[in-house]
């Protein structure tokens, strides 16, 4: 609350000065990322692209659930393992399949 100090002035308490500028933020700020919102934004994350506050927002998600912290601890490994392939050594057939199985599942999430 707002406050009268000593000499007369208004001060603002802490507490109401956190309350003013949560209203200020976007909402999105102010929220907790959800799960699916976790998956959606893990490519960005992994590759850096996210600004300093959704990357600060994503990694406290991350220390709140184990779910995604394994998802994208999962994706990583997959990553780099992926990364170590070179195109000959994938089964022309399989790899038919992944993309098409990417395509069908592109914008799902």
């Amino acid at each position: 609350m707002d406050e009268i100090d000593s000499g007369g002035a208004w001060r603002v308490t802490a507490v109401a000065a956190r309350r003013v500028i949560a209203r200020l933020r976007p909402s999105s700020m102010r929220r907790r990322l959800q799960c699916q919102e976790m998956v959606e934004l893990v490519t960005a994350y992994l590759e850096d692209a996210l600004d300093f506050d959704t990357r600060t927002r994503f990694e406290k998600h991350l220390r709140r659930c184990d779910g995604c912290s394994d998802y994208l601890e999962q994706l990583r490994i997959t990553v780099q393992t992926v990364g170590t392939l070179d195109d000959d050594e994938l089964d022309p057939v399989f790899r038919a399949r992944l993309l098409k199985a990417f395509a069908e599942t592109a914008g799902s999430w």
